[in-house]
């Protein structure tokens, strides 16, 4: 496969010139499957969550896209270290995993047994990965298709999950996005 796209890549220089040659094998990457090797997480449920995808290979309408980083799964044991730092029971909180990517997390967070479960993801390509990968293990999680600069989070106590999904420039708007909820919150309550 990867020589068959060198040589395209060749002929298509010499044809139409670099940008050209560019342009179409970039369209040609993005076309091939996302799929990639499975952990034994995917392997137990079934899923899709293993193969890490860097951004330039997904279409993404947020300008926000330059900032983010690669898909790449978070471990189980990951997020098991996580959980066990916050004092308060998952039965009373709502888990927000900003920048879900395929959704594992959303998995996980479902299986402890959450008030609800929320996804953030600027991916529509992700984002239905991740749908599938709920649909297909049977928990309830919801995936809103936004980038997370625009998100507004419920009024309820929140465990908010971050597993490296983006740069400086959109960690300064969303926690500024999160304070903000937060004082309203507190207002609300006083």
């Amino acid at each position: 496969m990867f020589l068959r796209i060198v040589e395209r890549f060749r002929a298509v220089v010499e044809t139409e010139g670099l940008p050209v040659a560019i342009a179409k094998v970039t369209a040609t990457l993005r076309r091939l499957p996302m799929r990639g090797r499975t952990d034994s997480f995917d392997g137990t449920f079934h899923t899709e969550t293993s193969a890490i995808v860097p951004l330039w290979r997904l279409k993404i309408p947020s300008s926000n896209a330059k900032f983010g980083t690669r898909y790449q799964t978070c471990d189980p044991s990951v997020f098991f270290s996580a959980l066990r730092v916050v004092p308060e029971d998952p039965r009373e909180l709502v888990f927000i995993d900003l920048g879900c990517g395929k959704g594992r997390t959303l998995i996980l967070a479902a299986q402890q047994g959450f008030k609800r479960v929320m996804g953030v993801e600027f991916s529509p390509q992700l984002a239905a990965i991740a749908r599938e990968n709920i649909r297909c293990v049977g928990v309830t999680a919801e995936v809103l298709e936004m980038d997370a600069c625009q998100f507004q989070p419920p009024d309820e106590n929140l465990f908010i999950y971050l597993y490296n999904p983006f740069g400086d420039s959109v960690i300064a708007p969303v926690v500024k996005n999160l304070l903000l909820w937060s004082s309203k919150a507190t207002k609300r309550l006083s």
